[in-house]
């Protein structure tokens, strides 16, 4: 009987709602803007904050890291003397397991190729509870010295290299010129590590890792990523307890690894932290204020809703009063009514869906490369039933109050009235209304500043000066496999090579190759001594460490302040010189007097040999344009080398048109070099800031769609007004009224509207620049300037709103006006 009744109501709202398409169509626009706007919102919190992640029981997989927090050295990973004893001393974790992220060259067709692969202690697989789709694993540590030249194939690779998965097994490949027995092929959709892991990359492939002896000596070498699962019944304080139990036994055990030659303490601390927040934990507060502004922006939507429905109440006085001169209920009244709600709210929520896909393509187009989980966006089963949710709950806020309006109408006084259906009840109409339009102009300021602070934030950014001249600059990496470039001569050999082959091509100004790019996502520090200089480990700061061939600075355009570039000093291995910024040499030797000291990376007993500083260049922000400079060494290849490069090209032209020459020189060099990550260095200096971008995008955009739609409310409330006003306007001209008064007259209510709206949302403003701070870049939460520019903007549309409605009223014909009912 319920159902039969429901139906009926919602058959009864869909052919009264069609009687009017011009309103329906307004509402169902607007609610699909709010609705589809949230619904592309949480899609977005779903794939990055919700969706579990791709393996058996995530929740208990957690990441463990050595920290030295005095030295501000985090998530050092571990050691392999330390992993050995977190996975031989603890209690709290059912397995433990270790990895390492490497790149190969997989060689063995025409074009080799660079890949990425985990080396992995046994029992991973099992942590993970993953199952070969063909072949096997290596599972238990006992089976690693066996399994050396074996190896597992991801799904995608494996298609790739031999056609299927299943024909892999037991084919050989050839990984940095050493033959590979394939024994296992990974099923379709496993990923390890998780490709926005920080500090880790997805393997394409999965080689044994076994511990040699002399690798349990090597304490302070943290080469190893720690990954375990937590015990059935263990909770996540509970391991964390046990494990700052161990980081104490460490100090006491080994004091001259985790201590400074005086005993100061570095701030050993040994963390657990969930695998999930390791993963996401630094987006967190951004997407989750982006989802309270777009529940904002639904509030307008809802708000506008409900006063165009209020104007609907207030056009059907005669067929509501008859249908309750009949015998109709006041919750029959109520019930039809919030089934018209419902009928908009679900034609708005389908609507907002397909807005939803369109949205989330726009959100991808954006390219917020930094953003971890963000390929995984799509409208799964929680999205939809998110935006059902939302629909429903959208109805029943801005259908209850045209309900309860009209239902309280009185039979008696119409009747008595003549048809003035809302007689007494119009003026308490118009204050709801009004009062719903305030609320509209509070949210939409709220909204606005916050989008101006963060476009105000991303302007300075984009004008900060990153200390190179990203312009016209190609990029791409190198990496050279041990096997054949085992010795630091044939890899020196091979680079120098290179850069004379690319220098000689017409087109390009200059060339040079560094161990890390600006602003790529790597890093290498680590703390320093000064010849001289007590060392106090507990007072240093950390240095970023780059080794750079002599025409490294020429390509990236960093100019030296002081002394000599590196191809001017001498390679003498018994004396290396370095060249450090200006921060380095500001804070820690007045600026000027930096030439000629020596300083090392790591302890003065550390085995790196003593450098003669040469020269002082301008800084450079090495991690990202936020990030203010830090110290920074800069060494010459010609006297420390290393396998993997990124080579700088400067042209006089468009760089990616000499991408093909320039790769062509490596192929000349080593035709089996594989070359990766191709792309500009202004590409690299994007993608770094690829996450403010995002935010700033996206706010604007919901502040856009919300100065719109509160436009529209003090619209619509201006254009009631001046309709049930019409009379009383037309007596006041009949009378002599000037029309600049009656001008005034209706502009007056706008304005005052608008007055309250403002005054109410700066006091928003200050409580939501705070939870901004965090996303802001050398703007101030509450930065004036922003909020009177945003506030007098919000104010000029008002008024336009106000006087569209208002130049249409001086224009009534006073004697038309006198006969209008």
């Amino acid at each position: 009987m319920l159902m039969e009744q429901l139906i009926q109501d919602l058959r009864f709202a869909f052919r009264t709602l069609r009687r009017q398409p011009s309103v329906t169509t307004t509402i169902v626009i607007t609610l699909a803007f709010g609705i589809g706007a949230a619904s592309s919102i949480f899609s977005v919190v779903n794939a990055v904050l919700i969706r579990p992640l791709p393996y058996s029981d995530p929740s208990r997989l957690v990441i463990i890291d050595g920290n030295f927090l005095k030295l501000d050295m985090k998530q050092l990973g571990a050691s392999p003397p330390e992993f050995v004893e977190y996975r031989d001393q603890t209690k709290s974790f059912e397995e433990i397991a270790a990895f390492n992220n490497v790149r190969q060259n997989l060689g063995g067709s025409e074009k080799p190729r660079r890949v990425t692969a985990a080396q992995i202690t046994g029992g991973l697989f099992r942590l993970l509870r993953a199952e070969p789709a063909f072949g096997r694993l290596f599972v238990r540590s006992a089976e690693l010295e066996a399994a050396r030249n074996s190896v597992v194939l991801g799904a995608g690779l494996a298609a790739q290299r031999f056609g299927s998965m299943s024909s892999a097994v037991g084919q050989q490949v050839l990984l940095d010129g050493v033959t590979h027995t394939v024994v296992g092929v990974m099923p379709e959709g496993f990923e390890f590590p998780h490709p926005d892991l920080q500090f880790a990359e997805r393997a394409d492939l999965f080689l044994p890792l076994p511990l040699a002896p002399e690798m349990l000596e090597q304490r302070s070498r943290y080469n190893l990523r720690v990954i375990a699962r937590l015990s059935p019944g263990v909770s996540l304080d509970q391991a964390r307890s046990e494990m700052d139990a161990l980081a104490g036994s460490f100090i006491q055990q080994y004091p001259r690894s985790y201590l400074g030659p005086g005993g100061e303490d570095g701030g050993w601390r040994i963390t657990v932290v969930p695998l999930s927040d390791q993963i996401t934990g630094s987006v967190k507060p951004a997407l989750l204020i982006l989802m309270g502004a777009v529940v904002l922006l639904l509030l307008i939507a809802c708000a506008n809703t409900a006063n165009i429905m209020l104007a609907r109440v207030a056009g059907r006085t005669r067929e509501l009063a008859i249908r309750m001169a009949l015998g109709a209920s006041r919750g029959a009244i109520i019930r039809q009514l919030l089934a018209e709600s419902i009928v908009l709210a679900i034609l708005g929520g389908g609507l907002g869906l397909l807005l939803t896909l369109w949205f989330k393509d726009l959100i991808l187009a954006i390219n917020p490369d930094r953003i971890p989980r963000l390929a995984e966006v799509d409208v799964d089963w929680r999205v939809i039933s998110f935006t059902a949710a939302v629909s429903v709950l959208t109805a029943l806020v801005f259908g209850t109050a045209p309900a309860l309006q009209a239902s309280t109408t009185k039979i008696k006084r119409w009747l008595r009235d003549g048809g003035d259906l809302f007689g007494s009840a119009k003026s308490r109409q118009t204050r709801l209304r009004s009062l719903l339009v305030v609320a509209e102009i509070s949210i939409s300021l709220v909204l606005l500043v916050s989008a101006g602070l963060l476009v105000r934030s991303m302007i300075r950014l984009s004008h900060v000066d990153p200390g190179f001249n990203p312009r016209n600059v190609l990029t791409m990496e190198i990496d050279l496999p041990a096997a054949k470039y085992s010795s630091e001569q044939q890899r020196r050999a091979f680079f120098q090579e290179v850069l004379d082959r690319v220098t000689s091509l017409s087109g390009v100004k200059s060339a040079g190759v560094v161990s890390i790019l600006p602003m790529s996502g790597s890093r290498f520090d680590g703390p320093f001594s000064i010849e001289g200089r007590p060392f106090d480990p507990t007072k240093l700061s950390s240095a970023d460490y780059r080794i750079v061939s002599a025409g490294l600075f020429d390509a990236l355009g960093v100019r030296l302040r002081q002394g000599n570039a590196l191809d001017r000093y001498s390679a003498d291995p018994a004396n290396p010189g370095v060249i450090i910024n200006q921060t380095l040499a500001n804070d820690f030797f007045s600026g000027d007097g930096a030439i000629g000291k020596r300083i090392k990376l790591g302890a003065p007993r550390s085995p790196r040999p003593w450098m003669t500083i040469i020269g002082v260049c301008e800084d450079v922000r090495e991690r990202s344009l936020s990030t203010a400079p830090r110290p920074a060494m800069y060494v010459s290849s010609s006297q420390e080398s290393t396998a993997s490069m990124a080579l700088v090209v400067r042209t006089e032209q468009d760089p990616s048109s000499l991408s093909s020459a320039v790769q062509a020189s490596i192929v000349a060099v080593d035709r089996d070099q594989p070359i990766s990550n191709v792309r500009t260095l202004g590409q690299v200096v994007a993608a770094a800031s690829s996450r403010a971008r995002f935010n700033s995008i996206l706010l604007s955009g919901f502040a856009g769609v919300a100065l719109l739609l509160a436009a529209i409310g003090i619209f619509g409330v201006v254009s009631y007004t001046v309709s049930q006003r019409t009379r009383e306007i037309g007596i006041r001209m009949a009378l002599g009224a000037d029309r600049g008064d009656v001008l005034k007259m209706v502009v007056r209510q706008g304005v005052t509207l608008t007055l309250i709206g403002l005054a109410i949302g700066l006091a928003g403003t200050l409580a939501t620049g705070r939870l901004l701070s965090s996303l802001l870049f050398e703007t101030e939460p509450n930065d004036p300037l922003t909020m009177i520019s945003i506030s007098l903007l919000l104010a000029a549309v008002a008024i336009t709103a106000s006087v569209i409605p208002a130049r249409r009223a001086i224009k009534v014909d006073p004697l038309i006006a006198l006969r209008c009912e």
